[in-house]
């Protein structure tokens, strides 16, 4: 608190000082010359018409007090907007398992359902919808279209512990 108290009498010395030097005040205006005086009051003690001439008035369009409804707020139409095309999709891939076989050869058959009818699958064979048949699994069919370079899987059901004849 000590290190504070110069700062008291500094606000002090700046406030003499500038009282001290201020400019004097301007001196008072210089009176008018007797002639232009006496010219003011004399059209001062004219006497006042009986009536004030002023302009008719106009008849107002609306009633200044009442209550005017704001304007309606703009509406701007939405623009449409243009939804792009869903990307070209390969066909329903519409199978239903029915079965498998290991064929003499060793190579896997698996039977699926496709509507009413039943078709094999091998590897190679190409479906009625145009799907391949690339590789069968012990899991899985892998399958693919062609025209669209689409690949995809068709689960099957893992085989049985135990043989059934």
């Amino acid at each position: 608190m000590a290190s504070r108290r110069w700062i008291y009498p500094s606000v002090g010395a700046v406030a003499l000082a500038a009282w001290a030097f201020a400019p004097a005040p301007a001196s008072p205006p210089v009176e008018a010359p007797r002639t232009a005086r006496a010219a003011a009051s004399s059209r001062l003690s004219l006497p006042l018409p009986a009536t004030l001439e002023r302009p008719a008035l106009d008849a107002a369009s609306r009633d200044p007090f009442a209550l005017v409804a704001p304007p309606a707020p703009a509406v701007i139409a939405p623009k449409p907007v243009q939804a792009a095309p869903p990307p070209p999709s390969p066909p329903p891939l519409n199978l239903q398992y029915a079965g498998r076989m290991t064929a003499p050869d060793g190579s896997q058959v698996v039977f699926v359902a496709v509507g009413d009818t039943t078709v094999s699958l091998s590897v190679g064979q190409t479906l009625p919808n145009g799907y391949r048949v690339n590789a069968i699994h012990d899991r899985t069919v892998e399958l693919s279209y062609p025209p669209m370079n689409f690949n995809t899987r068709f689960d099957l059901p893992a085989p049985p512990t135990y043989e059934i004849r």
